[in-house]
């Protein structure tokens, strides 16, 4: 049996592979997504508890500090942003340092979609010139619910669509939450994130399979 020390050593090594297996798995999912529609939303991965940041060797800095009001708690680590299919399938992901806002993600996400797509997305997204920047160079509609002081209203129909369709994966998120490891074994922020991918890569062969 390989030691944990080795084992993360190979891990190390096949990491452009997980990825890239990753990606061409979630463009066979795609093709095969003929509403071609899908939901992004977020989960928080600490790397370690608030009391032991002083101490924290994996990565450092009030950037990765940040707070999920709806949990009521306090993290230190990474929100990993995923856009899933409206049936809970993973085909993209990025990392964001806690304390980053939301419509960041929407600059590193691949946005690899067909032409006429429609993506969800809640009002902590919201970004007018991505959304301009992707309808009129990609076709894509991001239909982010707007906030009431928001300086483009939807229709009460819109908002209503957007709230069903986050709802509808609001499961999905609860059981990655769920089946994520209490503490992942990591010596730097790579092999951390590199974990972090290999259980979203598992976690989205094991959708498919059922």
């Amino acid at each position: 049996m390989l030691s944990k020390s080795r084992f993360n050593r190979r891990l190390h090594m096949i990491r452009d592979l997980i990825v890239d297996l990753f990606f061409q798995l979630s463009e066979m999912i795609k093709e095969l997504n003929i509403e071609s529609e899908y939901i992004i939303d977020s989960f928080p991965v600490k790397t370690c508890d608030n009391m032991r940041i002083a101490n924290s060797k994996l990565i450092q800095g009030e950037i990765y500090r940040g707070k999920k009001v709806i949990m009521r708690r306090w993290f230190y680590g990474f929100n990993v942003h995923v856009m899933v299919t409206t049936e809970g399938i993973p085909v993209e992901y990025t990392f964001l340092p806690e304390s980053k806002h939301d419509s960041e993600a929407l600059k590193q996400l691949p946005f690899n979609l067909e032409r006429g797509s429609r993506v969800y997305a809640d009002a902590g997204y919201t970004n007018y010139k991505i959304e301009d920047m992707l309808q009129q160079a990609e076709q894509i509609e991001l239909l982010v619910a707007r906030k009431n002081n928001s300086r483009r209203k939807r229709e009460p129909y819109q908002e209503f669509l957007i709230e069903s369709m986050r709802k509808r994966i609001e499961t999905t998120f609860s059981e990655i939450i769920t089946l994520l490891p209490k503490k992942i074994h990591a010596v730097t922020d790579y092999g951390f994130i590199l974990k972090v991918i290999m259980f979203l890569f598992s976690y989205t062969l094991n959708k498919i399979e059922n």
